[in-house]
C-alpha cells in the first residue's frame, strides 16, 4: 500500500513541527525540570504521529535503523534474564527506548538531503535557542567559572549542542553563501561549551573537524589544517588566559594530559574516579564475557554509571552487547569509504560528514556512557541515512529561510 503523497503531507509537516519542538525542549531540559514535562507530552505526540505516518505510507522508513536498534534492544531485553536488579534494567532499557522509537519516528519523512538539511536546521535551532538563553538570562552564572551547575548540568547541556556543532562546522566550510552566519552560530555554541567547562566539548569536536578536514576535498587541504590550527591555537589561548575560562575549562585540560600520559598519577578526583570505574566495569566483564551481568549491573554494585561507553556495555551484555550495538559502525565505515569513491564533491561531502560524526561518536564514548542518548542514536540515524543517498544536487544545499517554510 502506497499512499499519494499529497495525502500524507499534512501529517509530514506535523512531524516535523513536533521534531523542532521537541529538539528544542530536549535542549532546554538542560537548563530547567519544567521543560521536561512538556517534552513528555511533545515526544508522545511525535510518536503517534510517526506511527500514523508509517501506517499511511504503507512503509518504513531507515529499515537499517530499525533492524540495528531492535537487534540491541533484544540484547538488553535478554540480559533482563540475569541481571541483579529488574527495576535497575528497566531503568536503563526504557532510556534506550525513548531515543530510538523517537528518532525512527522523526525520519519517517525525511525525503532526500533536503529533508535531513530541514532535520540538521531544528537541531541548529534549539541549540542557538539554548545558548541565547544562556547567555542573556543566566550569564552571570555561566561566565562566572564555575561551570554553570547552579543553573543546569554543564555537561548535558554540552552534549545538547554536540551534533548542531558537527553540522555548523560542516555548513561553514562547505557553504560559502551562509558561511557568516554559520560562523556566527558556531561562535555562540562554542562560547557555550567553553564555559560549561566540558572536556569532550573541546576534544569531540576538534576530533570531528581533524577527519572531515583530511577527508574532505584535498584541494583546500593545507588551507583547512591551517585555519583549525590557528583556531584551536587562539581558543587554547583564551582558555589559558582568559581567569574565567581557565576556572572552567583551562585546569581541567592540564589534569587530562596528566591522565593520558600517566594515568597512575592522576591528579584530579574526577580522572581517578572513571580510571577506576572502568577497571571495575572490565573486572566485571571479566567474570561473564559473553553476555555480561546484565543490564544496569554496574550501577547496582557500585552506585554509579561507568563513565565509559565500551566498559558499560561489555559489563553489561559482554561481547553479544559490544557486537549488537556497534557493527552498524562497522557496516557505515564500510559502505561509506566505498560509496564516497564514485560521487560527485558535494555528495562526498556528506559521506565526509558521516565518517566524521560517526568517529566523533567513538571518541565520545570513551568519556561517557551514550548508548542511551539521543546525540548518540540520532547520529547513528543520520549516518545510516547518508549510506542509503547515492543522488543529490546542488539545491540539496538548502538555506534556513526555504528549510523553514
Amino acid at each position: 500500500m502506497t499512499l499519494a503523497p499529497g495525502r500524507s503531507g499534512p501529517l509530514a509537516k506535523t512531524i516535523f513541527a513536533l521534531s523542532l519542538m521537541f529538539f528544542c525542549l530536549s535542549n532546554l531540559t538542560g537548563i530547567s525540570s519544567l521543560f521536561a514535562y512538556m517534552r513528555i507530552g511533545i515526544m508522545l505526540a511525535l510518536v503517534s504521529s510517526g506511527f500514523f505516518y508509517m501506517i499511511m505510507c504503507g512503509h518504513i522508513k531507515g529499515k537499517l535503523f530499525l533492524l540495528w536498534g531492535g537487534g540491541f534492544l533484544f540484547t538488553l531485553l535478554s540480559s533482563m534474564l540475569y541481571t541483579p536488579s529488574v527495576e535497575l534494567a528497566w531503568q536503563g532499557i526504557s532510556a534506550y527506548i525513548i531515543p530510538y522509537v523517537t528518532t525512527l519516528m522523526i525520519i519517517q519523512p525525511v525525503e532526500g538531503f533536503c529533508g535531513l538539511n530541514k532535520i540538521s536546521n531544528f537541531n541548529i535551532f534549539a541549540a542557538v535557542l539554548l545558548c541565547s538563553i544562556s547567555v542573556t538570562l543566566y550569564g552571570g552564572e555561566l561566565f562566572s567559572g564555575g561551570r554553570f551547575w547552579t543553573v543546569g548540568n554543564p555537561n548535558q547541556i554540552m552534549a545538547s549542542l554536540l551534533f548542531p556543532v558537527f553540522i555548523l562546522i560542516f555548513r561553514t566550510m562547505l557553504d560559502r553563501k551562509r558561511r557568516p552566519i554559520n560562523l556566527f552560530f558556531l561562535t555562540l555554541c562554542s562560547i557555550v561549551i567553553l564555559f560549561t567547562g566540558s572536556r569532550k566539548g573541546i576534544v569531540v569536536p576538534f576530533i570531528f573537524t581533524l577527519v572531515f578536514v583530511i577527508l574532505n576535498n584535498r584541494k583546500y587541504l593545507l588551507k583547512r589544517i591551517t585555519v583549525t590550527i590557528l583556531c584551536t591555537a587562539i581558543i587554547g589561548y583564551l582558555v589559558f588566559n582568559i581567569t574565567e575560562l581557565y576556572l572552567a575549562i583551562g585546569r581541567r585540560i592540564e589534569w587530562l594530559f596528566i591522565t593520558l600520559f600517566d594515568p597512575d598519577n592522576a591528579i584530579y578526583f574526577s580522572d581517578v574516579l572513571r580510571i577506576q570505574l572502568r577497571r571495575n566495569a572490565m573486572q566485571m566483564f571479566y567474570e561473564s564475557p559473553l553476555i555480561g551481568q546484565g543490564i544496569n549491573a554496574f550501577a547496582f554494585y557500585y552506585g554509579v554509571y561507568s563513565h565509559n561507553n565500551y566498559s558499560e556495555i561489555l559489563a553489561s551484555t559482554g561481547v553479544v552487547g559490544v557486537v549488537s550495538y556497534y557493527w552498524v559502525f562497522v557496516y557505515c565505515f564500510a559502505k561509506l569509504i566505498i560509496q564516497r569513491r564514485r560521487l560527485r564533491s558535494v555528495e562526498r561531502s556528506y559521506c565526509d560528514f558521516a565518517i566524521s560524526l560517526l568517529v566523533a561518536n567513538l571518541v565520545y564514548d570513551w568519556g561517557a556512557v551514550s548508548y542511551n542518548t539521543m546525540n548518540a542514536v540520532f547520529s547513528i540515524a543520520i549516518a545510516l541515512f547518508i549510506t542509503q543517498k547515492n543522488q543529490t544536487n546542488e539545491g540539496d544545499f538548502c538555506n534556513f529561510k526555504n528549510d523553514l517554510k
